[in-house]
Parts: structure tokens; sequence; C-alpha cells
């Protein structure tokens, strides 16, 4: 009887301790479910998405008129914004909203460009970010602007995971079931 006790005591401590400690997932855009709109430079909308999966390839896509396209490829903490087949591209602003951290809540805390080889103009809050690029030219057939997403990660902000739960609910009742037979 003693035994059984003793194990249900080793339990609740180490579930109560698995709950305190950070989760080990780590935050990515991978899974999250965004929104994407293109707007001119007078502010019309010319193009949106919404609930777009964040995987593998570019996420939006959008024919620029008179041929060309440009594209957003996000993967877990960056965004390649290029510009495909025409060199010439009009100014347009990117808008990406409802971005969500699968794994560990965050929020934006800044965008840093990485490579820009055209200038750009971004603007953020904590789950989106606006992305402006300017009327130019370019002489290559594929050009990209690399901007990283830098986050800060909520403490806390995971749940604990169902067999922690496990534990602990197993370790108070054990524990329970000890008060009353004493």
């Amino acid at each position: 009887m003693i035994k059984i006790q003793h194990l249900a005591s080793v339990l609740t401590v180490l579930a109560l301790v698995a709950t305190l400690l950070p989760a080990s997932a780590e935050a990515t855009l991978i899974g999250d479910l965004i929104d994407a709109e293109v707007l001119d430079a007078t502010g019309a909308s010319l193009f949106k998405m919404e609930q777009v999966a964040v995987g593998v390839g570019a996420e939006f896509l959008y024919t620029l008129p008179g041929g060309g396209a440009m594209e957003a490829d996000f993967d877990d903490s960056n965004l390649a914004l290029s510009f495909v087949g025409e060199d010439f591209y009009p100014e347009l602003t990117w808008v990406f909203s409802d971005l969500n951290w699968v794994g560990q809540s965050g929020e934006i805390v800044g965008i840093t460009p990485i490579l820009t080889p055209e200038p750009a103009q971004t603007t953020f809050t904590k789950d989106s970010f606006t992305v402006t690029t300017f009327l130019g030219r370019f002489e290559e057939d594929l050009l990209t602007n690399t901007f990283h997403i830098d986050t800060r990660h909520i403490p806390g902000g995971n749940a604990p995971e169902p067999g922690v739960l496990f534990l602990l609910a197993t370790g108070l009742v054990g524990l329970s079931r000890m008060r009353r037979r004493n």
C-alpha cells in the first residue's frame, strides 16, 4: 500500500514539474492560416486571399498587368517577395494579416530586410505587416526581396501536453485515495 502512495506522490511531482517547464516546440508560421491583400499606389485592392495555409512553395501569386507576376513565399519566419518574368513592376503594397505562430504564441516586433535589391518600405503590428515595393525596373528574369519577421514569443503561451495532464490527474487521484484511506 505504501508503494502505491509513494508512486502517486512521485507522479504528481513529475507532472507539476513538467507543466512548469517550457514546451519544446519551436514557433513557426508553417501550418498557420494567413490573409494577404495587394493594393495599388492609390490604395485600391487588386488581389485578396484569406486563410491560406503556409507550407512548401509560394502561398500567394499575383499576375501583373501586361505580364510577369509577383509571388509571396513564407517559411517558418521569413517572407520572400519575388518578381518573375517582367523587367518593370508597379508600386504595390502587400498586406499580410492574421499571422499566428504554430507551436508557441508570439507577436511581431520588427521586420528585418535580409536581401532587398530594390527599395521597400515595411510597417507592422503584432499580428500583421505591410511591404510596399516601389515603381522600378530590373534586368534579370527574377528579383527577390527577402525579409525576416522578428518576433517576441510569449512565455506560457502554450497549453500543456495531454500526457502531462494525464500524469497530473492520475497523481492527484492517487493522492486523494491515499488521504481517504488514512
